[in-house]
């Protein structure tokens, strides 16, 4: 399929780089693959895309550039591209969106309540407030520490400086 082979291509620019890649370029590498997915006309893909890849739609990935990173790029280079065996394009999608989502949403060093996972740092459309989510177990807290059972707007990635502002430590690789 045609969407399988650009993304082995995408895996083979990873790899062909590797020593010089950056998360920067890895993201955009990502996001254009994605781009792709977007633009089809088959309605299935397009499902697959809103369901997986819409949400970083408008995220200039320039603007998230943390002085410490939360993961290592070395592992995320060798584990989560290049040693993947990607079976079919919705394993592809959700491989692309797991990737986006490691480089772009700030990890902490808080723990989850309840499994024990450290929780990713988001904010409302506002940047009033912060959110903590797990990744494993869909558990929110607000800033307080507090559990929060709904919201009522989309999260967005905290920003380098709302990360500085609430003096949050990332998650150690």
């Amino acid at each position: 399929m045609y969407f399988l082979k650009l993304w082995d291509d995408l895996r083979s620019k990873v790899e062909h780089n590797k020593q010089s890649i950056t998360p920067i370029d890895i993201y955009k590498l990502c996001s254009e693959w994605a781009g792709k997915i977007r633009s089809t006309n088959i309605l299935k893909i397009r499902e697959l895309y809103n369901l997986y890849l819409a949400y970083f739609e408008g995220y200039n990935i320039n603007e998230y550039q943390f002085l410490q990173s939360w993961y290592s790029l070395r592992d995320l280079i060798q584990f989560d591209i290049l040693n993947i065996l990607v079976v079919n394009l919705e394993h592809a999608i959700i491989r692309c969106r797991d990737i986006m989502w490691e480089i772009l949403v700030f990890k902490t060093n808080r723990p989850c309540k309840t499994c024990d996972s450290e929780l990713r740092a988001l904010t409302d459309n506002k940047k009033r407030e912060i959110f903590f989510c797990c990744d494993n177990c869909v558990y929110i807290e607000d800033i307080f520490g507090q559990s929060v059972k709904s919201l009522k707007n989309q999260l967005s990635p905290i920003t380098p400086e709302m990360q500085e502002k609430f003096l949050l430590p990332p998650s150690i690789p």
